[in-house]
C-alpha cells in the first residue's frame, strides 16, 4: 500500500518481547537478503520485487479492504502533521511521508472518512506551499476541492478550510480574482458551521482582508484585520501567535496609508509574542522583525532598521529553502535600505540575486517581480544610468498592468518612478502624463492626504513649470 519510496517502520511501541522478536528476526532477514534497505534509523526502503510481490497476496486477500482503512488511518495522522509555514527541520522531519500521503490522495481516496477526507490534501498543499512551491502545491488542494463538493455538506467547515487554503494559494501566485470568491465563500461557511468567535473565522477575515489590502482596498481591510484581533483574543490563549500574525498585517495596513505612529507598536507587541510563543529562528520572527525595520526606513530611521533586516536575512536562510519568495523580499528590503543611503554598491547585488529568486519561484508576470524591476531601475537611476533604468521601469509597468487590478496603487508608484526617470533627462512632456496617471491613481485609491499623494501632486507641478518656464 505504501508508495515506492523510503517509508517509516519502528519497533518501539511494541511492548510484547515474543513479537518484538520475531518482528526483529524478519527485518534482519530482509536486511541479509537485500530486498529491505534501511536508509536511517526507522526509515527503511523495500525491493520493487518485494513490494510487487505483497501486493499479489494482497489482492487475494480477503481482509485487504480493512488493512487498507488501517494504513490510510495511519497515513492521514502523518497528514495532519505537517504544519502551516513549515520550516526546512519540519521538510526533513516528514519529506518521508509525502510519496505515501500522495498514493492516499490519488488511490485510495475511497477509505478516507468523511472526517479526514481533506486532511491529504490540506497536508500536501501545505507542504509544497511552505516551500514555494506552489505549481506543485496546486493540484493537491483543487483535488481536495472538488473532493470535499462531491461527498460533504455544502456548508460543512471542511469545505471552509479547503477553499481557504485554495485562495491562499491563489493570493500567493498573484490570482487575485481567483481567490476573492474562495475567501467569501469560506467565511459564510464557518460563520454557518462553526461557534461564534471561533479562530478559524478570524483566519479567514484576516486573509480576506489581506487581499483586498494587495488591491489596495484600505477601507474595506482595516475592519476585517480588527474583527480578527478581536476574535483572537476571545478564542484563544494570551501570547498565541494567531495574535502576533495579525497585529502585524494590521500594522502593515497601516504603514501603507502612512499611519506610521500606529503601527509602531502593533509591530513592537507581535514581536514580543513571537518570541514568546515560537520557537528560535522562525520564519515568522524574520517577517516580523522585517516589517518592523521598514517601518524605521519609512520613518528615517536607518540605523535601527539595518540590523533588523540583516537578522531577518539570517533567520530565514535557515529556516526557509533556498530560493523561498521570502528571501527575495528580504533582500529586496536590505537593498532598498542601502539605496535610501546612497550605498549603491551594496545594494545592486541584492536587488539582483531578488530577481533571481522571484524569477525561480513565482509564476511568470508576479507582482513581485514588477517591484524588483522597479527597485533595480531606481538603482540605476540614482547612478545615473538611465539607459539600463528605463526599460525596467517600463517592464515592471508592463507586469502590473497584467498582474494588478485597475488603477492599482503599485501601478502609480511605477509610473511616477517612470515619470521622475524622464524629468531627470529633461523629457517634460513624456513626463507629464505619467505624472498626472499616477496623481489619479493615487487620489482615487489613497484620498487627497496621504503622503504618497502628496509627493505625486508636488511631482506633477514641478513638471508643468518647467515646461513653462
Amino acid at each position: 500500500m505504501y508508495a515506492l519510496a523510503p517509508f517509516r517502520l519502528s519497533l518501539d511501541e511494541i511492548e510484547d518481547d515474543e513479537e518484538l522478536e520475531v518482528w526483529e528476526i524478519a527485518i534482519g532477514d530482509l536486511l541479509n537478503l537485500h530486498l529491505l534497505k534501511g536508509v536511517e534509523y526507522g526509515i527503511y526502503s523495500l525491493h520493487p520485487l518485494v513490494r510487487e510481490f505483497l501486493q499479489m497476496k494482497l489482492r487475494e486477500y480477503s481482509g485487504a479492504d480493512e488493512l487498507r482503512r488501517g494504513f490510510v488511518v495511519a497515513i492521514v495522522e502523518a497528514a495532519r502533521k505537517i504544519p502551516d509555514k513549515i520550516t526546512q527541520e519540519q521538510v526533513r522531519e516528514v519529506e518521508v511521508d509525502i510519496p505515501h500521503i500522495e498514493e492516499v490522495a490519488e488511490n485510495l481516496t475511497e477509505y478516507l472518512s468523511d472526517d479526514d477526507l481533506i486532511v491529504p490534501f490540506i497536508g500536501l498543499g501545505r507542504f509544497y506551499e511552505g516551500q514555494g512551491f506552489y505549481p506543485q502545491a496546486q493540484p493537491w488542494l483543487e483535488k481536495g476541492k472538488e473532493m470535499a463538493e462531491k461527498r460533504l455538506d455544502k456548508n460543512n467547515a471542511d469545505i471552509a478550510n479547503v477553499y481557504n487554503n485554495l485562495a491562499g494559494l491563489y493570493y500567493s501566485q498573484g490570482k487575485y480574482e481567483a481567490a476573492e470568491p474562495l475567501f467569501l465563500q469560506a467565511i459564510e461557511i464557518h460563520k454557518i458551521a462553526l461557534p461564534e468567535n471561533h479562530p478559524s473565522l478570524a483566519t479567514h477575515l484576516n486573509n480576506l482582508a489581506g487581499l483586498y489590502e494587495s488591491l489596495g482596498k484600505y477601507e474595506a481591510a482595516e475592519p476585517l484585520y480588527l474583527q480578527a484581533i478581536e476574535i483572537v483574543k476571545v478564542a484563544l490563549p494570551e501570547n498565541h501567535p494567531s495574535l502576533a500574525t495579525d497585529l502585524n498585517n494590521l500594522a502593515g495596513l497601516y504603514r501603507s496609508q502612512g499611519k506610521y505612529q500606529a503601527a509602531e507598536p502593533l509591530y513592537l507587541q507581535a514581536i514580543e509574542i513571537v518570541k514568546v510563543a515560537l520557537p528560535e529562528n522562525h520564519q515568522y520572527l524574520a517577517c516580523s522583525l522585517n516589517n518592523l525595520a521598514g517601518l524605521y526606513k519609512s520613518l528615517g530611521k536607518y540605523e535601527a532598521a539595518e540590523p533588523l533586516y540583516k537578522q531577518a536575512i539570517e533567520i530565514d536562510k535557515i529556516a526557509l529553502p533556498e530560493n523561498h519568495p521570502s528571501l527575495a523580499t528580504d533582500l529586496n528590503n536590505l537593498a532598498g535600505l542601502y539605496r535610501s543611503q546612497g550605498k549603491y554598491e551594496a545594494a545592486e547585488p541584492l536587488y539582483k540575486q531578488a530577481i533571481e529568486i522571484v524569477k525561480i519561484a513565482l509564476p511568470e508576470n508576479h507582482p513581485y517581480l514588477a517591484t524588483d524591476f522597479n527597485n533595480l531601475a531606481g538603482l540605476y537611476k540614482s547612478l545615473g544610468k538611465y539607459e539600463a533604468a528605463e526599460p525596467l521601469f517600463l517592464q515592471a509597468i508592463e507586469i502590473d498592468k497584467i498582474a494588478l487590478p485597475e488603477n492599482h496603487p503599485q501601478l502609480a508608484t511605477h509610473l511616477n518612478n517612470l515619470a521622475n526617470l524622464y524629468y531627470s533627462q529633461g523629457k517634460y512632456e513624456a513626463a507629464e502624463p505619467l505624472y498626472k496617471k499616477a496623481l489619479d491613481i493615487l487620489e482615487q485609491k489613497l484620498g487627497g492626504e496621504h503622503p504618497h499623494t502628496k509627493i505625486a501632486r508636488e511631482n506633477l507641478q514641478r513638471c508643468r513649470q518647467q515646461q513653462q518656464s
